[in-house]
């Protein structure tokens, strides 16, 4: 019997390097802007997923993961970054979030699959290595990097958000629409009153046309680069604690 494949899904490069590191890789593809990975890891058969950042992008890679017949697929874990709306969470904590919503959409709610939820209680449990501790808030999609007042505006329309991100709604409908068992494994790289440096300090890759833009903001306002590496620095810590944990969930998947 072939054993089924999970498929792992994140928006950006720097999620997804850890694992395609790690993995045996049968195949590849790639696409402007998306990538797909085929192979193996620990003892599992890994299909790993770049989409890009935000709807249009997860809904493009949602297209092709349709095209593998859910028997084909054991579960769908999207891994990656988010931002804290709740003041209890800090740079680097994990969260696994049970309940998912789309701050534009009224009464709009998907949920994580039980059975994967009580094997990371399990991994909890019994795993002293996990230094950092799991949190299991509401997580909200939202259409933008939302800035401290944006997520304060989040928090006043739904009180129980925890965290922010920009794809998790759309896994959560197309895995419950499709009946696809999934889970979220997210780590928190900008807190609730995180002031964001402008968008091209938080590119991933910089173009020659970024790097006037950047020397003039450095004169101007150097607060901002200061806030860039910061986030830079976050950044790395959340991925690699995301990793921490998503490599001990997939030994005992």
């Amino acid at each position: 019997m072939i054993p089924k494949r999970i498929i792992i899904l994140a928006a950006m490069e720097s999620e997804i390097a850890f694992m395609k590191n790690k993995m045996l890789i049968e195949k590849e593809e790639h696409k402007k802007k998306y990538s797909l990975y085929w192979g193996e890891y620990l003892h599992h058969k890994i299909l790993l997923l770049r989409s890009g950042v935000g709807k249009k992008n997860t809904l493009r890679i949602l297209r092709i993961v349709h095209s593998i017949p859910v028997k084909k697929v054991k579960c769908i874990l999207h891994i990656g970054l988010a931002g804290a709306i709740a003041q209890y969470l800090k740079i680097g904590d994990v969260i696994v979030p049970q309940v998912f919503k789309n701050i534009n959409l009224n009464n709009n709610y998907y949920y994580a699959d039980h059975n994967l939820l009580q094997k990371i209680d399990q991994l909890t449990d019994h795993s002293p290595m996990i230094k950092k501790k799991i949190y299991k808030p509401h997580l909200v999609t939202s259409d933008i990097v939302c800035s401290k007042k944006e997520k304060q505006i989040i928090l006043q329309k739904y009180p129980q958000a925890g965290a922010v991100d920009m794809e998790a709604f759309y896994i959560g409908q197309y895995c419950t629409e499709n009946k696809v068992p999934f889970l979220l494994i997210k780590a928190i790289s900008d807190t609730y009153d995180f002031k964001f440096p402008r968008y091209y300090l938080t590119k991933e890759k910089f173009t020659l046309s970024d790097y006037p833009k950047i020397l003039g903001t450095a004169i101007s306002k150097p607060q901002e680069i200061i806030a860039a590496i910061k986030l830079r620095n976050n950044c790395r810590t959340a991925i690699k604690n995301n990793y921490g944990l998503l490599e001990k969930y997939l030994r005992i998947l």
